[in-house]
Formats: structure tokens, sequence, C-alpha cells
């Protein structure tokens, strides 16, 4: 073999291993952002969905079942918006499993190559039937998958338009598909939906401060309206029941009993702890708190059984209302042995052993 030839053949395969690495990278890259938007939402009561990359595939980003789709070609698309690429590949991906989660999959077996459902791109024009229905769905899915991607750490509307711009110019579709809202009216659904996101942020961000500054109040206040809204997760549910448990314990000024490891989720953005006693008091408005506070911790654990930090919170608060109710034996032993039971199916490191109950 010739040194040319040679130099051809190693020339060729340094080129294949570059190209499969980068394949590996950009996956990747993919999975993480899935992963990310469904651990932002929280909402296990539901299979995980699959993800699949389908490098041959002509429709942007489609569900189908239990599976979303997502071409190649749509990747590549994404990646070329450079540091805001994870971004927008967010945008996509939360907006199929925002439909995924609200059970907007009308796919069957018979009509999946007809057309895809809730498809961005090929073979929407197919699609007739309630195309109002259709426009309110997308901007629920825009609208639930941007303020979803907002809590898992992406700002995924921003720049929905021009997505959609480079999408339609690079899958050669019209400005107008039958079925299907024209491309400006989706742009401008992107920016309509962006403008009320902004809003949810600035109510999440107020709650969350006003949490930190022990203002439970509006702490709960802001959370309710967020989830009155439909935009569920157990980590809302569960900063919920938070803010009423030390709403209800506001005003107690015993510190002597027990430290309670109440824990605040919104990952890297607040988790304090909080030192408060129980004893000196009118005990009816505080035990309404808890009792309150209870019913959020289990509205998250509806949606992930295994979600240890509503578990801890929940132990503690159960073990709150044994002290209120030490001179009462039957329900004292009814509380203890409820926080037992949260600790004892706590997945996280705290066990029941290392809790002691006065």
């Amino acid at each position: 073999m010739t040194n040319e030839k040679l130099i051809i053949r190693w020339s060729l395969c340094i080129f294949f291993i570059l190209v499969v690495n980068l394949f590996h990278c950009q996956n990747k890259s993919v999975t993480r952002v899935f992963n990310d938007l469904i651990k932002a939402k929280g909402d296990y009561s539901k299979n995980k969905p699959k993800l699949v990359i389908d490098q041959e595939g002509n429709s942007v980003a489609y569900l189908y079942k239990n599976t979303i789709y997502i071409d190649q070609k749509a990747i590549d698309i994404c990646l070329k918006f450079g540091e805001d690429s994870l971004n927008v590949l967010a945008y996509l991906l939360s907006h199929e499993l925002t439909h995924y989660y609200s059970g907007h999959n009308w796919l069957t077996s018979d009509t999946k190559e007809a057309y895809k459902a809730f498809s961005f791109m090929e073979n929407l024009k197919q699609i007739r039937k309630d195309a109002n229905r259709r426009v309110d769905l997308e901007a629920q899915a825009d609208l639930k998958g941007g303020f979803n991607a907002f809590i898992a750490g992406y700002d995924a509307l921003d720049h929905a338009p021009k997505l959609l711009d480079k999408l339609y110019k690079s899958y050669h579709l019209d400005d107008e598909l039958k079925g299907y809202p024209p491309l400006e009216e989706r742009k401008k659904i992107c920016e309509k939906q962006l403008e009320k996101l902004n809003k949810l942020k600035v109510i999440f961000d107020a709650s969350t401060y006003a949490y930190i500054s022990r203002n439970y109040k509006i702490a709960k206040d802001g959370f309710e309206h967020i989830l009155e809204n439909d935009y569920n997760s157990r980590e809302m549910y569960n900063n919920l029941g938070l803010a009423y448990l030390h709403d209800a314990l506001s005003e107690i000024t015993d510190e002597t009993l027990l430290i309670y490891p109440f824990e605040f989720d919104s990952d890297s953005r607040l988790n304090e702890t909080s030192t408060r006693g129980v004893f000196g008091f009118d005990q009816d408005e505080i035990i309404n708190g808890l009792e309150l506070a209870i019913e959020k911790f289990n509205h998250a654990l509806s949606l992930d059984r295994k979600y240890g930090t509503a578990r801890i919170n929940m132990a503690c608060t159960y073990s709150i209302l044994a002290t209120l109710h030490k001179n009462e034996p039957e329900y004292f032993k009814e509380y203890i042995q409820e926080a037992e039971y949260q600790l004892k199916n706590n997945s996280r490191v705290l066990t029941y052993e290392n809790v002691t109950f006065n």
C-alpha cells in the first residue's frame, strides 16, 4: 500500500471517529435537556416518556403514544443558535412534553403515517378537524412548556419565533398550512405566550423571595395562583405546603423543641431550613394550617411517590402535630405513626431511626 493510500485511509478513519463523537456529544446534550425538563415537571404519575432521535426524519418533532421523536435535522438547526442552542432545543422538547403530560395525543397506528400529531411541520396541511382547538392546544403547549423549561433553567420561548422562521425555511414549508396557524400567527402565539410567561416568572420569583423573607401569606398567594392556572409540579405543591406550614407556625416563640429539616424545593434557587417550637398559643388555627400543609405535600406525592423532600416535610409536620396533641395519647400515637411511615418510605439518606420524637 502506497503512502498516499495509507494517508487517505487514516484520514477517513479519523473523520469517521470525529463524526461519531460529534453525534454522541449532540445526543448527550439532547438527552440532558430532555431529562432536565422531565425532572422539572416532576410528574411521575405517568410513565416517563421515551425520546427517539430520528436521523432521517422530516417532521421536526412529534408525539406518538409515550414517545417523543425529534429529527436530527431539527437538532442541527438548533445548534446554529450558538449559546442559545439548548434554549431553543428546550422549546421543541418542552412543547411536545406538555402535549404528553396533558394527554394531547390523537395519533393512532392507523393515522400515524397520515400526519404527525402536534408536529411542527410535515403533513400538518392534511389536518382538517378541530383547527381552532389545535391552535388553543399549541398555545397551551407553548406557555406551559415555556414555564416548565424556566423551572428547569432554560429560556425556551425567547427565541422561538426565530426558530420557527428557520424551521419553515429549512423544511421548505409554505407560510400557510391548512389546519395549522400561518407562520406569522404561530410566531405571534409564541410572543403572546412569552408575555404571559414573563408574568408567571415574576409571580414565581416574588413568591420565592416572599418565602425567604418570611412573608408566608404572600408566598401562599403566589404559589396558589400558579397552581390554579394548571402549572402544577411536585415542587410547587411542596413549596406551597411549606408556606402554609410556616405561616401556621409564624407566631410561635418557643424554640426549644426540635430542629425540623424543612426543605423548600427549587433546586439551586433556594434550600432553607427553619427552627421552631410549638408551645404556648391557641392551637386551632395552627392545626388547620398544618393540615393544609399536609394536603399540599400529598399533592406533591401524588405526582411522585418517591419524592423524598415532600416526605421529610410531611414527617416534620406530623411530628409537630404529635407535639400539639401530646396530652391526647390516641392522636399523639397516630401522628407519630404517620411521621414514622413517611420517613420509612423516604428514598433519601435520612431514616426514621435517626429521628427522636418527644
